[in-house]
């Protein structure tokens, strides 16, 4: 039984490792876009870089095979998150020591559960509970009865004990379980749930909608390289400033309709590394003083 974030952290690290592993939050093969404004440049640069995949086809052929069994790697992160929520809700299974997925659904269904800063927000953790407690029947295929694994990856003839047919978990569905039981558990274990995360987050809940049940939230693309935008900071009597209202008009102009940017900033002349920070979540100021040797909250990564 889990009952703290250690526990959880210790329990889920070999799923979350092989998770991450096969469906990265942050993609691998996609390319990186920047847009260079720093004053050392003649001119307004845009780059994009890209990472190739070796034996892509080998890879995806194999992970199309194995898929159901990530499926099952991210429902068991998934279970012993909400084993952690139930406890810190003050709930106890009925045998000591030892939780039920039966008394675990019930839970679930009625959405039940503190998981700080996941189960704060009330539309990501309904959907949560409903998403675990609409899939026990597929888990308990895959462990202890049978489906059958479409050419195409999707697991079909999902029964429950009655003979009624459960959805289909298709591939793609299966892939978004799993980078959602990815995202919540590092927002669990990081106590940290920033907006972009939750952006991130909730497009993969809602290509799950015929699972969890609830009308879709609207997020962003998932699992992208984020834009970056250079830019210099410049030395004043105040100390080093920098104009973070430029760089998000431009870097918008440039990448439109994109929900969030990375930002790297830096300090020409000084031996100060360059500060990389997430340009949403920082003040779009004309003259922002900064401290390269004391970021604010928005540059650490």
């Amino acid at each position: 039984m889990i009952q703290t974030t250690t526990e959880f952290e210790e329990a889920s690290i070999f799923e979350r490792t092989v998770l991450a592993s096969v469906f990265p939050l942050i993609s691998t093969q996609a390319t990186r876009a920047s847009l260079d404004l720093r004053t050392s440049r003649a001119t307004t640069t845009i780059a994009v870089s890209s990472v190739g995949d070796l034996g892509g086809a080998a890879r995806e052929a194999l992970i199309n095979e194995l898929r159901p069994l990530f499926f099952g790697a991210a429902w068991k992160v998934l279970d012993l998150l909400l084993e952690l929520a139930f406890h810190q809700h003050g709930l106890a299974p009925t045998r000591p020591g030892k939780w039920t997925i039966a008394e675990k659904e019930a839970h679930a269904v009625s959405n039940l559960g503190s998981c700080p800063p996941i189960s704060s927000d009330r539309d990501i953790w309904t959907r949560i509970c409903a998403l675990y407690a609409n899939t026990v029947e597929a888990r308990h295929c895959l462990v202890h009865r049978r489906f059958v694994l479409s050419s195409l990856g999707d697991m079909t003839q999902i029964q429950a004990p009655s003979g009624a047919l459960q959805p289909d978990l298709t591939a793609m569905e299966q892939e978004a379980f799993c980078r959602t039981a990815q995202s919540i558990a590092a927002a669990c274990l990081a106590s940290r749930f920033t907006n972009r995360e939750r952006i991130d987050l909730i497009w993969w809940l809602d290509q799950l909608t015929r699972h969890h049940r609830a009308a879709p939230l609207g997020g962003g693309s998932p699992a992208r390289p984020v834009e970056v935008v250079k830019v210099d900071a410049i030395h004043t009597p105040s100390g080093w400033t920098v104009d973070l209202a430029r760089a998000h008009t431009e870097v918008q102009r440039v990448f439109p309709g994109r929900p969030y940017f990375d930002v790297e900033i830096y300090f020409p002349g000084s031996g100060f590394p360059p500060l990389t920070g997430r340009l949403e979540e920082a003040p779009l100021d004309l003259a922002f003083v900064i401290d390269p040797a004391s970021p604010p909250s928005w540059a650490v990564f």
